[in-house]
């Protein structure tokens, strides 16, 4: 289970690496893979970042990071500063409210990172390798424990695993 649950981080971790997201696929290279093995590859992708709901979940999370910045900028601006108290107040209450705006967006985009990423993992993994991990992050206790590594990472909080998710 430790190991399957490695490879699905250790996927996510390239999927969300700038450095790997800049990378364009060569031409010809899904190509080199049978169409099951990309087949695998999306379903891998898919669930780490649909099923389990990670791509949801840490969209949110970075929206309410990056908040308190946003603010403080907007707060500063001139423009802002010329604005009424009202008009600063409905600004603030507009972006405030905009978490769950952002969430479909990003989830809108969700299909061409699957697109995108499918060749990458079909290169990283074999078609049994992905079958495996998709079919463990499929289960409650891997798709759970997956969400909280993921959101232990992104607000750097130690996750609370179940006895159950770290057997």
């Amino acid at each position: 289970m430790i190991r399957t649950l490695a490879g699905a981080l250790f996927g996510l971790v390239l999927c969300l690496s700038p450095a790997l997201a800049q990378t364009q696929v060569a031409p010809g290279q899904a190509s080199e893979f049978s169409q099951t093995h990309l087949d695998a590859s999306r379903h891998y992708v898919s669930t780490l970042l649909l099923d389990t709901g990670v791509l949801s979940e840490v969209s949110l999370v970075a929206f309410n990071i990056v908040m308190p910045t946003v603010r403080q900028a907007l707060r500063t601006s001139p423009f802002f500063v010329s604005l009424p108290p009202e008009r600063q107040q409905a600004m603030f209450d507009y972006l405030t409210n905009s978490g769950p705006v952002l969430q479909e967006e990003v989830l809108r985009g969700a299909p061409q990172l699957v697109e995108q990423f499918a060749p990458r993992f079909a290169a990283l993994f074999s078609e049994a390798e992905l079958n495996d991990i998709t079919a463990f992050m499929r289960t409650e206790v891997g798709g759970s424990a997956f969400l909280k590594y993921v959101l232990a990472g992104a607000t750097r909080a130690p996750p609370e695993l179940t006895a159950e998710e770290t057997s």
